[in-house]
């Protein structure tokens, strides 16, 4: 779901109230299945913005995180509350003059302070900083890639892997395994080995059947 504010030069402008009537309406019950789906809020906003502007987003955020941690706290007490990604992303484009860094460092306070981590994004060749914390897209990148996101099951078993749980599962549970294949293979392996007449005839073709169960397993 993507969401855009656009004009928001000051606080009480009609445009800017937009962020504040979209957080309201998120936070009403109606829209309770809505939250319960999300796992995470990404919000952009130009870094030409003024601080005073800055810091309404901030506080607007804040008020929708809170309505995400009642949310969880009344499916789960036990819970630490809303574990979705927490992102501001403050974009700085061409044409705009240079950010101060004392004025990032305020940025960053204001978002650390609402419970949401900030990042600048910049088209730059940079990677991570001094302390090798990734910055800008990387560091965005990190974000989503490190995140524990519900609903999804990320493969990164190997087809051998995937095919011994298989065999496992059909072991302990009534699941059909195709056995007869793999019996098959042995008892003919066994076969042409007692054929040959050399031991290391007889141990490469041992060699060369386990390699052709492994396939089948794997």
């Amino acid at each position: 779901m993507i969401d855009e504010f656009q004009d928001r030069t000051e606080t009480n402008t009609p445009q800017a109230k937009g962020l504040t009537a979209w957080c309201t309406t998120l936070r009403d019950e109606e829209c309770r299945e809505l939250r319960d789906v999300l796992s995470g809020v990404v919000f952009t906003f130009n870094l030409s913005d003024s601080v005073d502007q800055i810091d309404h987003y901030g506080s607007q955020l804040l008020q929708l995180f809170e309505t995400f941690d009642e949310d969880t706290f009344a499916a789960d007490p036990e819970s630490f509350g809303w574990g979705g990604i927490k992102l501001a992303v403050g974009f700085h484009r061409d044409d705009d003059p240079m950010v101060l860094d004392a004025t990032l460092v305020l940025l960053e306070d204001i978002f650390i302070e609402n419970g949401v981590e900030f990042v600048v994004y910049r088209e730059t060749g940079l990677v991570s900083d001094e302390e090798g914390n990734k910055v800008g897209k990387h560091r965005i990148k990190e974000i989503f890639e490190s995140h524990e996101w519900s609903g999804i099951d990320i493969e990164d078993k190997t087809p051998r892997e995937r095919k011994t749980e298989d065999v496992c599962r059909s072991l302990l549970t009534d699941e059909e395994l195709n056995l007869n294949e793999i019996i098959s293979k042995i008892a003919k392996a066994r076969l042409d080995t007692s054929e040959l007449q050399t031991d290391e005839e007889k141990e490469a073709h041992a060699q060369k059947m386990v390699n052709s169960i492994m396939e089948y397993l794997g």
